[in-house]
């Protein structure tokens, strides 16, 4: 696999962890954020809702199998 640790402080302090592999004869990419603080919570819900329709706009789940 080819990944990736990133060091975040904004929106607030926490870390991205990237990766790509393939599985199966398919590619797959895999983004996980951690946040910590005081304030991880608020930026959790700040954040999820924009970061999903991010994904959702530019990888949209097909609506078939195949």
């Amino acid at each position: 696999p080819y990944d990736a640790l990133l060091r975040l402080d904004k929106p607030g302090p926490g870390v991205a962890a990237l990766g790509a592999f393939s599985f199966g004869g398919q590619s797959m990419v895999a983004v996980n954020f951690y946040h910590y603080g005081d304030q991880a919570a608020g930026t959790v819900a700040h954040e999820t809702p924009l970061w999903e329709t991010w994904f959702q706009n530019r990888f949209p789940m097909p609506t078939e199998p195949g």
